[in-house]
């Protein structure tokens, strides 16, 4: 799916960036060389296409980085701006969430470090509220290297705040590995709504990682509806009492695009509850590749879990595989998971069909109808109806 991705020597030059971001990228650079590569034989890639990746020596180009735009009045309270304008304990701060999300288990969160330049800091204060989203745009690169990009969201006890992150940009040959790092304190609201949207010939590896405190809450929704070949990583990480996640995404793929998607619910303290919805939808010679884990620490009494990721088969030559997993380590947890692949519902077919729909309406219509449930968690933020026009442009253009 990734072919040829490698990565600079432990001792390269890397571009110029603050003392402290550059200690977190060298780190991640030491700990990646002694990480083991992707291999096909580990769960974390068992039914990915990774044979072919390789880890050894890479050029990032720098590409352009990501931008934000602020609606509505000016936000008291609310500071934006790049990792390097930040020193002292709030650079300490941003270090700490950086590093804190990282997986040694997974080259890719160690990758999406290692090349960067300077991320994109949000950062809310206690007790604020952000009336309007915030939103972010990440360009896609030049085509020279690999692109890397990240966002850094920090919401300060009890505030509350919406941010829209897409990508956009030509349609060139691009690698892009772009990283969303939340940090929900204590009583916290925050959602993220990603649109991946970009051309035909962008490979895109990208990660949401969000860690949750107690009584807070993270809400995720991630559109996968362009690009060659997507791999998107989502932990929500439940680390203190009565926290909760909410992970929704919606793909679509037509053609030969290939998506890879793999989800991590970590409920580590008591009283924690978690809900995924994943609903996908391929057409063409399209693949789809869905790996999701539930997991239950000793200390999560009270767990109350549930993982759904469902698949429609538009065209005989699609692929998909969809396996969720239960890891749990506690008796008293309400936990439970759901997985379908399979084609479109015959009844609700023939159903639009006796009533003078045409065939490729009627399969529009119940796509747009199994997707509802997904899409419905972006009209919050105002790209529910652009995201429902492309689905329907893009399964009108069919294989």
């Amino acid at each position: 799916m990734f072919s040829t991705l490698t990565l600079p020597s432990p001792d390269a030059a890397l571009p110029p960036v603050p003392d402290w971001l550059a200690s977190c990228r060298a780190d991640a650079l030491r700990r990646l060389h002694d990480a083991a590569p992707p291999n096909s034989a580990a769960e974390e890639w068992r039914y990915s296409d990774v044979d072919d990746v390789e880890l050894e020596s890479v050029a990032f180009g720098a590409g352009p980085g990501p931008s934000v735009r602020v609606e509505g009045p000016a936000l008291d309270g609310v500071t934006v701006g790049a990792a390097s304008e930040f020193d002292g304990p709030a650079a300490d701060s941003v270090a700490q969430a950086l590093a804190s999300t990282l997986d040694d288990g997974d080259p890719i969160s160690l990758v999406s470090l290692v090349g960067l330049s300077d991320p994109l800091v949000i950062d809310v204060a206690p007790g604020r509220t952000v009336a309007e989203p915030i939103r972010v745009t990440i360009p896609v690169g030049d085509g020279i290297g690999a692109h890397t990009a990240a966002v850094v969201v920090r919401a300060g006890a009890n505030s509350d705040v919406e941010v829209v992150v897409s990508s956009d940009g030509d349609d060139v040959e691009s690698l892009e590995i772009v990283r969303i790092v939340v940090d929900v304190a204590s009583a916290a609201r925050v959602r993220i709504a990603e649109v991946c949207n970009v051309g035909s010939r962008v490979r895109r590896i990208s990660s949401v990682v969000g860690r949750v405190e107690r009584d807070a809450s993270l809400s995720i929704a991630h559109a996968a509806l362009g690009g060659a070949a997507t791999r998107t990583r989502f932990d929500a990480r439940l680390v203190g009492r009565g926290a909760s996640g909410d992970l929704r995404a919606v793909y679509l793929g037509t053609g030969d695009q290939r998506h890879d998607l793999r989800t991590f619910q970590r409920h580590e303290a008591p009283d924690t509850s978690s809900n995924l919805v994943f609903k996908g939808a391929l057409d063409g010679r399209s693949r789809a590749v869905y790996t999701g884990l539930i997991h239950v620490g000793h200390d999560a009494r009270g767990t109350n879990a549930t993982q759904s990721n469902r698949i429609i088969k538009l065209s005989d030559d699609t692929w998909a595989e969809s396996v969720p997993n239960l890891e749990i380590h506690h008796n008293d947890v309400r936990c439970a998971h759901a997985s379908a692949v399979g084609p479109i519902d015959e009844d609700q077919r023939f159903y639009l069909e006796s009533r003078g729909v045409p065939p490729e309406v009627a399969e529009r219509l119940v796509v747009a109808g199994f997707f509802e449930e997904v899409l419905g968690a972006f009209d919050r933020s105002g790209e529910g109806a652009a995201l429902r026009s492309t689905v329907n442009e893009r399964l009108g253009a069919g294989a």
